[in-house]
């Protein structure tokens, strides 16, 4: 949101790490958002041949992409946990970067 003045509702997450619960929750908590999993594992692969498949009037886009998160992690950490995390992890890469 800083970066790109845009205001972000939701991240989305697909590939090998969407199998781990606890990395999922903890990007939810963390960044204060949703995090919404796919139904499909290798959403980057799907997105190419969806496209292919619109291009060529096969798909119509509406009706692909209307919902396809099976699951949604939501924000669960207190604010002060939050915060200490985030202290923690500054300073291991303060500490790394020395």
């Amino acid at each position: 949101s800083k970066d790109s003045g845009l205001s972000i509702q939701e991240l989305g997450a697909d590939g090998g790490p969407t199998h781990n619960g606890y990395l999922m929750q903890t990007q939810s908590d963390i960044s204060r958002l949703t995090v919404a999993i796919s139904d499909v594992a290798e959403v980057s692969a799907l997105g190419a041949a969806y496209l292919a498949g619109i291009s060529v009037g096969l798909y119509e886009k509406e009706k692909l992409f209307a919902q396809r998160a099976r699951v949604r992690y939501t924000p669960k950490m207190s604010e002060e946990a939050r915060q200490q995390k985030l202290h923690d992890w500054n300073r291991a890469i303060e500490l790394l970067s020395r």
